[in-house]
């Protein structure tokens, strides 16, 4: 987490300056692919992706720790790919198969983990080594 960057400038600078490097240093390979022929409906969609689903979803995620402990915000971030998964059985009728279930169950034991107190895992730690 950038805390200390968050503490010294506005997460839209962080996010901005983050977006610019990570595509100068995504663009010497940039050229490997050749690019598809896309019609107007592809390049809003692309565009879509981009700007909602990458550049404004960080900064409000970096907006985010100025009102929640870094542990909430680690708890919610946990839930993102289950809550994805829903919707897109719900919306798009997706199949849901053995490895979607596992991820699931998986997702949920971690965000449960991170739930618990932090003096629980102290307090059995001492115990152990006592």
């Amino acid at each position: 987490m950038p805390r200390e960057l968050l503490k010294k400038f506005d997460a839209r600078i962080v996010t901005g300056w983050s977006m610019l490097l990570g595509g100068i240093v995504f663009a010497p390979v940039a050229h490997l692919s050749q690019v598809p022929s896309l019609n107007m409906t592809s390049w809003i969609a692309i565009i879509f992706i981009i700007t909602g689903g990458t550049m404004f979803s960080y900064l409000f995620y970096l907006q985010s720790l100025n009102y929640l402990t870094a542990s909430t915000t680690g708890m919610l971030s946990a839930f993102e790919p289950l809550t994805a998964t829903i919707i897109s059985v719900t919306i798009l009728n997706t199949h849901i198969g053995p490895a979607e279930i596992s991820g699931a169950i998986l997702i949920l034991g971690i965000t449960f983990l991170q739930a618990l107190p932090k003096q629980l895992f102290v307090r059995r730690h001492n115990q152990v080594h006592s």
